[in-house]
C-alpha cells in the first residue's frame, strides 16, 4: 500500500518546527530551527532556518522530495503578498513539483491542532495576541493580531508596556504608585524612573524586550493592585476578541476556545484571570487545552489537502511525538 507523507511547519519569530507524518499518523521526523517568520527576520535568514528544519525532519524519509503534501503556518501571514513571500522561502528545496502546498497564518494551525479540525476558536496569547475561528461551514474569521503598535492587547508585550506606563504615571503623580517600579527598573538595569525614556528609545528596547517584563507583572499580581488591574484589563480585551469571533461566525454560546501561547499556558494566575474574563463574556464557553501542538495541526491540514482525515484514536500519536 502506498503511504502518503505529509509535512507540517510552524514558523514563528523565535523558532521553526517541521513535522513529517504518514497517513496513519506515524511520526516520520521532526526538525527544529531558529525563526523564519517573514516579518521578523531577513528573507535569507528565514530561508536558511526553514530549510534546516525541513531537511532535519525529512532526513529519515529520503529528503524533501519524498513529501506528498505540505502545509505551512507562518506568523504574520495575512495577505497574498505574505503568502508569496513564504513561497519564495521554499526556493532551493528538492520538493517535487506540483505537490499541494498550503500557506496560512500560524493561528490557523494552532486551531487545527487544538480541535483536530473541529469548529472552534484559537486564542493566541504570547508575545503578541490574536484570535481565529472556524465554523462547521468552513467559514473563518481572524480578530486581533495587528501587531504591537496597533494591537496585541492582553499579550506579554501589553503587560510589559502597561507596567512601564504605570511606573511613569505613578512617578509623575498622575496615577498611583506601583510596586512594579523596583523589579522592572532592576530588570532593565536602571536606577531611577528618569532613566526609562533613554532605555526605551536610545537604544530602542524592542517589543520582545518589553514583552520579557510580563513575568514580573504576573508574579506581582497577587500583591500589587496595579499589576492585577493590568492583567484584568488585558484579559477583558482578549475576551472581546473571542466574542467578536463568535458573532462573526454565528457560533453558539458554548463555543470551544483553545488558549495557546506562552503567556496563556505558562502562568496559572494569568490563565485563571483569562478564563474568568471569557466566562464573564460567554458564560457557556468551553475552554480546553489543545489536543496537539500547532505543528501537528499543520501536518493535519496537509493531509486534509489530499482528502485524508485522521480518526481521533490516532491523534494521541501526534500528541506524544510532536
Amino acid at each position: 500500500m502506498i503511504t502518503t507523507l505529509a509535512m507540517g511547519i510552524d514558523g514563528g519569530g523565535t523558532q521553526t518546527r517541521c513535522l513529517v507524518i504518514d497517513d496513519k499518523a506515524t511520526v516520520v521526523g521532526l526538525g527544529v530551527a531558529g525563526p523564519s517568520k517573514p516579518d521578523a527576520v531577513e528573507p535569507e535568514v528565514g530561508r536558511a532556518q526553514l530549510h534546516q528544519a525541513i531537511n532535519a525532519a525529512c532526513q529519515s524519509c529520503g529528503g524533501p522530495q519524498a513529501i506528498d503534501t505540505a502545509f505551512l503556518g507562518m506568523g504574520g501571514v495575512v495577505s497574498e503578498a505574505d503568502e508569496q513571500a513564504v513561497r519564495r522561502l521554499l526556493t532551493g528545496l528538492a520538493l517535487r513539483p506540483g505537490i499541494p502546498i498550503g500557506i496560512d497564518h500560524d493561528i490557523r494551525i494552532a486551531l487545527a491542532g487544538g480541535t483536530a479540525g473541529q469548529p472552534g476558536i484559537a486564542l493566541i496569547v504570547g508575545t503578541g495576541s490574536s484570535c481565529y475561528g472556524r465554523n462547521a461551514a468552513g467559514e473563518s474569521w481572524r480578530c486581533g493580531g495587528w501587531g504591537y503598535i496597533l494591537d496585541d492587547l492582553g499579550s506579554s508585550f501589553y503587560l510589559g508596556q502597561q507596567a512601564l506606563t504605570a511606573i511613569v504615571r505613578g512617578y509623575d503623580g498622575r496615577g498611583p504608585q506601583t510596586a512594579l517600579a523596583g523589579p522592572i527598573l532592576d530588570a532593565l538595569g536602571l536606577r531611577h524612573p528618569n532613566e526609562i525614556m533613554h532605555r526605551i528609545y536610545h537604544p530602542r528596547l524592542d517589543h520582545s524586550g518589553i514583552a520579557a517584563l510580563a513575568p514580573i507583572v504576573t508574579g506581582m499580581a497577587e500583591s500589587d493592585p496595579i499589576a492585577r488591574a493590568i492583567i484584568e484589563r488585558g484579559c477583558e480585551a482578549l475576551a472581546e476578541m473571542v466574542v467578536s469571533t463568535v458573532h462573526h461566525l454565528h457560533l453558539s454560546d458554548d463555543a470551544l476556545v483553545i488558549p495557546v501561547g506562552s503567556l496563556a499556558t505558562a502562568s496559572p494566575l494569568f490563565r485563571d484571570h483569562l478564563e474568568r474574563a471569557l466566562r464573564a463574556a460567554l458564560p457557556k464557553v468551553q475552554i480546553r487545552s489543545p489536543l496537539v501542538p500547532a505543528v501537528a495541526g499543520a501536518a493535519f491540514l496537509a493531509l486534509q489537502q489530499v482528502g485524508i482525515s485522521l480518526p481521533e484514536e490516532v491523534l494521541a500519536r501526534l500528541r506524544n511525538a510532536a
